[in-house]
């Protein structure tokens, strides 16, 4: 199973995802923003469509999202 986060060009790997947060391998910082989870297991490709309303901040891996 592999976990991304791909906002405005970027793709970012996450390490966990919840209902409402995700846990990034690496943060950055970046602001609020429409973004797509995408879960690939095995052939299979899944996305959600969120948004970012706090953004993403260097200083913590968590990343809070809401329903796009």
């Amino acid at each position: 199973m592999r976990l991304e986060l791909k906002l405005n060009g970027t793709t970012l790997q996450l390490a966990q995802v919840a209902p409402n947060w995700c846990i990034l391998m690496d943060a950055i910082d970046h602001p609020p923003c429409e973004a797509e989870l995408v879960m690939y297991i095995d052939d299979h490709r899944e996305t959600w469509q969120v948004k970012l309303p706090a953004g993403i901040s260097k200083n913590s891996k968590r990343v809070n999202f809401v329903d796009s």
